[in-house]
């Protein structure tokens, strides 16, 4: 036996198994879709069509409303931006102004003339010194302010100390 017998054989079994087919599917009756499902399909489709267009149309009026919005916030942003930039010029040139009329103190201490003057009358050499070391001057300070050397202010201080006691 030579192989074409199985083609043949097997070409005959395929020929059969077709025939089988369409013969069940030309005896078979259709079933019928009932005219209700169609309708209903078609409602459901036509309310999902609107579904969409409404969204679509929700979607174009808020992308109006953020552009709008942000017109409006780049408006408000380049108004506070200028607003900020007119109070900086301002506090800078009021900071300007104060350091230009206060000059820096260097030290808290009443300088000699003022204590002098505040007195309103002419004290002696003791009672200066005591009242410069009552403020906080140290030895050198206190001898540039009395014009005196500072082996006197010493001098002094020693006295001062010894009628304490």
């Amino acid at each position: 036996m030579d192989y074409t017998h199985y083609l043949f054989a097997a070409f005959v079994f395929a020929l059969l198994c077709a025939t089988i087919y369409l013969n069940y599917k030309l005896k078979t009756p259709k079933r019928s879709v009932p005219a209700s499902v169609h309708e209903d399909a078609e409602n459901k489709e036509m309310r999902l069509l609107k579904l969409y267009q409404n969204l679509e149309e929700a979607m174009r009026n808020l992308e109006d409303e953020i552009g709008e919005s942000k017109k409006e916030l780049q408006k408000l942003h380049l108004e506070a931006c200028e607003m900020l930039e007119s109070c900086r010029t301002l506090c800078s040139s009021l900071k300007a102004e104060q350091t230009y009329k206060e000059p820096p103190q260097t030290r808290g201490f009443a300088t000699y003339a003022e204590l002098k003057h505040a007195a309103g009358r002419k004290k002696n050499t003791r009672e200066s010194i005591n009242e410069l070391l009552a403020n906080g001057y140290n030895d050198e300070k206190i001898a540039r302010e009395l014009s005196i050397s500072k082996g006197e202010v010493e001098f002094a201080k020693g006295l001062i100390k010894e009628q304490k006691f």
